[in-house]
Formats: C-alpha cells, structure tokens, sequence
C-alpha cells in the first residue's frame, strides 16, 4: 500500500478501558506517518478525549456496542474518524468551556471538544443518517508558515494601510500561467499580502501545503507573472478529491499593488480552458457579498448565481485596500458553471401535499395540474 494511501480501522468495544488500545494505535500511526513525540502526545490527547465522549455519551447506560477509530493519512498529515451508530447528536448543543469559571459541578461542560480543538488543528461533527455519526479530527505535519519567510520589517510594512502603496499605472503585460511548484512561496505571501491572517483556508499561509495539494492534485494553481519574475496575482480550482470532476473555483487574489491590471479576467479564462480540456463538469464560485468584486468577476466568466449561505464568513475576515473590517458576519453566494451540461432528462415527480397561504395545494404528477382544496 503505497504512503499516501494509508488507511487503517480498529473496532473497539464501548468500554472506557479500551482508551490505553486506542492510544497506542494512534501514536503508531501518528510516528509512521512522521509525526515528533510532541506531536504524538497531542494526537493521542485528543483522540482520547473523544473516544471518552463516544463511551460516556454515545450510548445507553449498560448497552453493549462496539465502534470504530479510523485512520487515514492524507497529504498534509492524519485524519481520524471515530464513527459510531450511538444515540443522535446535535454538535450545537456542545457547551462552551469556560476555563475561568469557578470550579463545580457544571464548569466542565465542553471540557472535551475545547481540549480535541487545543491538540488538533480541526475537530468536526457529522451526522451520516442511518451510517449513525463520525468526530473527524485532522493533525497537519508542521511545516514553514509564511510567517517565517519575512523578516520583522517585512511584517511590519504588511500591517500597514495598502492605500499608502500605489497601485501599477502602466498596464504591465502578465504571463498567465500554470505555477511552478518553487512559486507556491510566492503564492501564499500574495494571499497574506491581500488578507493579512483573516484568510479563511489555513493551509494557504503554510507553502509547503500549497505545493503538496498542488502534486497531489487537490489544488489546480494558476498565476499571473510579471516580465521580472513577480507573482502578481494567483487562481486555482480547488478539489476534495483529485478524481472529482466539480471544482471551487477559489484562492483568487491579486496583490495591491497590481490591482486594476486585469488579473483575474485573465486567469478567470484560463483555468475554465483547463478544466474543460480536462472534462470536468462544472465549477462553482463561492463570492462573499461584502464587496462586488468576486460577484462581478465570476458574472463576467457566465457563472449563475444558485445560492447564499447566511452570516457564513466571521467579522475576522477582513481585505486589505478594500474594507479592513466588517461590522457583521458575512454572506456567501454561491455560483455555478456547466463546463459539459449533462443531457436532459425527464422526470416523474411524485404527487405531493403541502400547506400553503391558508389552503392546501396538491400538485398532480400526472397531468401538472394544480389544485387547490379550501381547509
């Protein structure tokens, strides 16, 4: 089995003494994989903490069950999944831990999701319906973040207002292009350059990330470079497996600097041309509605707006040169392209009942017609 497709599951019964067997699987794993001690201890921390929580809630009292540790490496680290068919659980109602409370009989409510997100660099909850419920935690490899690459004066000037910096004048003719993998460096100083630390994908400030997606197929980079070798603006198609044939189209961004050079109408054109020669289906965009940039530019590439997700962005995001801070969590909208429209097909719906102003409305599957019934 080839490094990076490990995937290992070990069934363990719901007994709280099982912790010492789930531990030392996932530390071995954790040193396969190449984690360090520290690492390891904090891997096995955290999957202790909700293999506890499995045990303790998951189930009912004296009920004899047993569920499963999964781990798999994925390129940037390991992913562990512990998947159970216990009782249903809403994540919302996890409380939040309150480390300052004064110690009683409550003050340790969310003690266990606050230490898995301590050790781990992502803990989430997903409810698989009749496949019963998963706790997926996910351990990076540590590698350089950007912040390593500059020096303090570097850091420093980025933390200032861009509206200091002038933007280029003169159009400046731009190679667009797929990246060299020695450019992800560049890549991720362009994304810190545009939104500081408020980027909402983390692996964008770590290089070494950026270049194993790209190998790996999950990112589809794309820059634009001027004559003297400066990567002025970035675009990628973003996967969650490289085999998918629907892509986010996202990480577009253009440094101040280079604003106003047409950046992405041109890497826009040549990423669509590249997932069409490689016969995906479509792309989506996901445009935040703080600023009609992203929304503009995808309008102009013949996306179709189809959706919003409410208050999704925090008030942490902010873009330098274009708005420093938002007052309110901000809203997505989600657009889509047909690259290869899939063939039409007609449909049978079903005959359904529902309530509707005061009355109900039956629609008939066999004959379209509408009727409506007084109460």
């Amino acid at each position: 089995m080839g490094e990076k497709n490990e995937y290992s599951k070990l069934s363990v019964p719901n007994d709280i003494s099982y912790g010492s067997v789930v531990g030392a699987y996932v530390v071995s794993v954790a040193i396969k994989i190449g984690f360090k001690q520290d690492e390891q201890q904090m891997i096995e921390l955290g999957v202790d903490e909700a293999f506890t929580n499995v045990v303790e809630h998951a189930f009912e009292p004296e009920e004899d069950a047993t569920f499963d540790i999964i781990c798999e490496r994925i390129p940037l680290g390991l992913k562990v999944a512990i998947q159970d068919k216990g009782l249903p659980f809403d994540p919302s109602d996890i409380p939040k831990y309150d480390a300052g409370s004064v110690m009683d009989e409550t003050s340790g409510g969310g003690l266990g999701t606050f230490l898995m997100n301590e050790t781990m660099d992502e803990v989430s909850f997903h409810n698989l319906g009749k496949q019963g419920k998963e706790t997926q935690l996910i351990k990076f490899l540590k590698h350089k973040s950007i912040e390593e690459y500059f020096d303090e004066s570097e850091l420093e000037r980025f933390e200032k207002p861009f509206e200091e910096k002038p933007q280029a004048t003169e159009k400046i003719d731009l190679d667009i292009r797929m990246m060299k993998l020695s450019e992800a460096i560049e890549v991720s100083k362009c994304i810190y350059k545009t939104y500081g630390y408020s980027y909402d994908k983390e692996n964008a400030y770590f290089p070494d990330r950026i270049k194993e997606l790209n190998e790996e197929g999950l990112i589809i980079s794309m820059v634009a470079v001027t004559p003297n070798g400066e990567v002025a603006g970035h675009s990628a198609l973003l996967k969650s497996r490289a085999e998918d044939t629907i892509a986010e189209f996202g990480m577009a961004i253009v440094k101040p600097t280079f604003r106003g050079q047409g950046c992405l109408n041109q890497l826009g054109p040549k990423l669509i041309e590249y997932a069409e020669s490689e016969g995906m289906i479509g792309i989506f965009g996901q445009c935040v509605s703080v600023h009609p940039f992203s929304q503009k530019a995808l309008h102009k590439f013949a996306f179709y707006d189809c959706a919003i997700l409410l208050a999704n962005v925090p008030t942490t995001r902010s873009f330098k040169a274009i708005q420093s801070e938002i007052l309110q969590r901000e809203t997505y909208v989600i657009s889509f392209r047909y690259l290869h429209p899939p063939p039409r097909s007609r449909i049978f719906p079903p005959p359904t009942i529902w309530k509707w102003s005061g009355r109900f409305m039956r629609t008939s599957a066999i004959n379209r017609s509408t009727v409506y019934q007084k109460e």
